[in-house]
């Protein structure tokens, strides 16, 4: 581990909470396959109590996309399927799949399905509920045609898929079990131990948000509950 260059940013880590009020935070910078700088200081929550160490964990939201794609893709090679291959062939009941989707779509978030209908939004604690809601839903585009981004309906459809593929085991069961235990990497698409939970940090929002004047359509569009926007960030319900 370089100690010049934990050196060089330890001034400025430490200016996020001198400066910029930030409560805990870690930072990792890795260099041909190997760790050489780690810094982490405050504490996992608000009213700081627990100092964060380095085996602190966070969520990470979207960022999941990435190891939840990684898993739909070896799931597709272990069944001798392709990314070009039609979604029906797995998953004939959704109806956005009759368009000729196929993988490649889903995955560049091109299905025409980044939210379900406001009278179709099943609960995210039903998982049965919500892919039946799928089913229902007609694809705000034809798949291919275009993209919008699936904030959050992607997971939905990537797990239904891997379930079909591995006879019932979900998404984060298989990346745990199959990726991320013999790589030795700590990281969870749910499936939470006790012992996880217990190095979670909380992740606060900002008491304050400014946004760039090239985003505020953006924030001006998913503040109408009319609009594809709010849709997306609704889709399913049951999530702040």
């Amino acid at each position: 581990m370089s100690s010049d260059l934990e050196s060089t940013l330890e001034p400025l880590f430490q200016a996020n909470f001198e400066k910029r009020g930030e409560i805990g935070a870690a930072v990792s910078v890795w260099q041909n396959g190997e760790e050489i700088a780690h810094l982490c200081g405050g504490f996992r929550e608000k009213d700081k109590t627990t100092p964060w160490k380095p085996e602190t964990t966070t969520p990470v939201w979207s960022a999941t996309k990435v190891p939840a794609a990684v898993t739909l893709l070896m799931c597709l090679n272990r069944e001798g399927l392709t990314v070009n291959t039609p979604v029906n062939k797995l998953w004939p009941e959704l109806k956005a799949a009759e368009s000729n989707l196929t993988f490649r779509h889903l995955l560049a978030h091109e299905s025409g399905l980044p939210a379900l209908a406001i009278d179709n939004r099943a609960s995210i604690l039903d998982h049965t509920a919500v892919a039946q809601a799928f089913e229902q839903q007609l694809p705000y585009w034809e798949p291919g045609q275009t993209h919008g981004y699936h904030p959050r309906t992607i997971g939905f459809l990537l797990d239904e898929l891997v379930r079909r593929m591995t006879g019932g085991q979900t998404l984060g069961e298989f990346w745990l079990n199959e990726i991320a235990t013999p790589l030795d990497l700590d990281f969870r698409i749910g499936s939470l131990t006790a012992n996880d939970l217990d190095k979670l940090a909380t992740a606060i929002p900002p008491t304050r948000l400014l946004p760039p004047a090239a985003e505020l359509p953006f924030y001006k569009a998913i503040m109408d509950k009319h609009s594809l926007a709010f849709a997306a960030f609704a889709s399913p319900t049951g999530m702040k």
